[in-house]
């Protein structure tokens, strides 16, 4: 049995961008000496779902 793959590229890309921009405007904001759990959590849990 084969599965096309193909149906889901669109949702993944949509997804994968926004967790992207997440990412970008987390670590962005991001200041050395204040880093606090939260955001990077924020960042980790946008990349481990990409």
């Amino acid at each position: 049995m084969s599965i096309d793959l193909s149906q889901f590229h669109q949702v993944f890309f949509e997804e994968s961008f926004e967790g992207l921009d997440v990412m970008e405007s987390q670590l962005l904001e991001l200041i050395p000496e204040e880093v606090d759990a939260e955001t990077v959590n924020t960042i980790f849990r946008a990349a481990h779902s990409i």
